[in-house]
């Protein structure tokens, strides 16, 4: 079943679990991904009458996966200029399309410590048949893009995190992201040791924990 997640009202923060850890995603006993919406801010999609282009598509090399995964991004018309800026995420399975984001602000390539890429997400394998894609959002001033991360299992893409967070490390087998939500320097030093968290995989599954 396509998922379309587009919202054109304000945005809503949703609070994170206050507890030392929580499972970011569970698995239903089919195998199936179940996100909890405490890790998912909804997307701002405030101008539907502009007009897109392709920009780029690929179909994924993930061994194990039922089905073939095909990412496509979109970005403005004649905006050239933006390089790896993109606004429309679609995920294909076979011929169908199982999910689709939208997002005003936009997504950027995959350089969270800022080196030249090419890259315009991150493919993680989690296990035989459960793999992680991950994008990161165009930062603004002193505030984090989002960090989107998208759960590949069964022919379906399921949205599990979205939150406005800046990488400061990631490493992988097992896949370890330390997180920021707010750039140091705009806030209190005071402030600061609330402000790290940290994505990390058990299993077939990403957990979350605050701290570093």
């Amino acid at each position: 079943m396509m998922k379309t997640l587009i919202l054109s009202s304000l945005l809503l923060c949703c609070a994170l679990p206050a507890v030392a850890q929580h499972d970011i995603y569970a698995l239903n006993a089919r195998g199936e991904v179940v996100a909890d919406s405490a890790f998912i801010d909804p997307f701002v999609w405030i101008n539907p009458t502009v007009e897109y282009e392709p920009l780029y598509s690929r179909t994924l090399f993930t061994p194990g996966l039922s089905g073939s995964y095909t990412v496509k991004l979109y970005r403005y018309k004649n905006s050239e200029n933006d390089g790896g800026y993109f606004s429309i995420v679609e995920i294909d399975c076979g011929s169908k399309q199982v999910l689709r984001m939208i997002q005003t602000d936009g997504w950027d390539k995959f350089d969270p410590d800022y080196s030249p890429t090419s890259d315009y997400y991150k493919l993680v394998r989690l296990d035989d048949s459960t793999y992680a894609l991950l994008f990161v959002g165009f930062n603004y001033a002193s505030e984090p893009g989002l960090l989107t991360i998208v759960i590949l299992r069964g022919g379906q893409a399921t949205l599990v995190y979205n939150k406005g967070r800046h990488i400061t490390s990631l490493a992988e087998n097992p896949l370890k992201i330390h997180t920021i939500s707010q750039f140091l320097e705009a806030v209190p030093e005071s402030t600061h040791a609330s402000l790290y968290e940290v994505i990390y995989q058990d299993g077939n599954l990403l957990k979350w924990r605050k701290g570093q």
